[in-house]
C-alpha cells in the first residue's frame, strides 16, 4: 500500500473518532412559533441554538445569550424585522451527546425582546399581543411550585409594617402592594398558576386595605 493512501485512511480514522467524541450540548425544544400553526406544543425533538453571522456563535454562547435558563425555563424573543417569534424551553445541558439535533441557528433576531416566562402560554400571548384574561383569585386553583397560599398570607400580615407606629403605616405599604400587582395583572404576560397566585395576592392587599380604612389614608401611595 502506497504511503500516501496509508496516510489518508488513518487521517479518515482519526478524523472519525473525532467526530464520535462525546461533546456537551444545550438544547432546548421550541413550542411556540409565531407564522407556523401558531399554537403551544412540544416540538418533540432538540435543537441546539447558535447566533451571530453565519450561525459561527457556539452552543455555549447561545446559552448564555439567552440568560443561561435552567431547565424547564421558557425563553422567547423576536425577529428584528418582527415578522416572527419563537418560544423555547430549555432541556438541559447534555454532557455525554453523541447524537444529532437539529440546528436552530438565529442572525436576524432582536436581542432586545428576549425575555424568560412562566410558561408558553405566557410566551405566546405576549408575542402574539393578547394579555391573558385573570378571573380573580382561586384559592383552590394551581399556584407556582413552593407557594402556599396561607404561609404566604400568614407571613404578608406579619411583616413589620402591619405593627409599625408610623401613622402612614401600614397603609403606605398596603397600597403600594395593591398598586404594584394590580399593574403586574393588566400587563399580563404570565402563566395561569403565576395570574393566580397574583390575584390571591391582590385579593389581600384589598382586604387589608378595607381593614385599615386605606381609602382615606395620606400615605404616598394611597388611596
Amino acid at each position: 500500500m502506497k504511503k500516501s493512501k496509508l496516510r489518508k485512511i488513518i487521517r479518515e480514522s482519526i478524523k472519525k473518532v473525532l467526530n464520535e467524541q462525546p461533546v456537551p450540548m444545550h438544547t432546548y425544544y421550541y413550542s411556540y412559533h409565531r407564522g407556523a400553526d401558531g399554537q403551544c406544543r412540544n416540538s418533540g425533538f432538540r435543537f441546539k441554538i447558535q447566533l451571530g453571522p453565519n450561525n459561527q456563535a457556539g452552543n455555549t454562547a447561545a446559552y448564555q445569550a439567552l440568560g443561561s435558563p435552567s431547565v424547564g425555563d421558557t425563553v422567547g424573543f423576536e425577529y428584528q424585522n418582527g415578522s416572527q417569534a419563537k418560544c423555547y424551553v430549555y432541556m438541559g445541558l447534555l454532557t455525554n451527546y453523541q447524537g444529532q439535533v437539529i440546528l436552530d441557528g438565529y442572525v436576524n433576531w432582536d436581542p432586545s425582546t428576549l425575555q424568560p416566562f412562566a410558561d408558553c402560554a405566557s410566551c405566546k400571548a405576549h408575542f402574539d399581543g393578547t394579555p391573558q384574561p385573570t378571573s380573580g383569585c382561586d384559592p383552590n386553583g394551581s399556584f407556582p411550585p413552593n407557594f402556599n397560599l396561607q404561609s404566604w398570607t400568614n407571613m404578608w400580615t406579619n411583616l413589620p409594617n402591619f405593627s409599625s407606629s408610623n401613622p402612614n403605616q401600614p397603609c403606605n405599604f398596603i397600597c403600594q402592594r395593591k398598586n404594584q400587582w394590580t399593574s403586574q395583572l393588566a400587563a399580563g404576560g404570565m402563566g395561569p398558576a403565576q395570574t393566580n397566585m397574583v390575584e390571591c395576592r391582590l385579593a389581600e392587599a384589598i382586604n387589608q386595605y378595607q381593614i385599615h380604612g386605606c381609602s382615606t389614608s395620606n400615605a404616598n401611595n394611597c388611596p
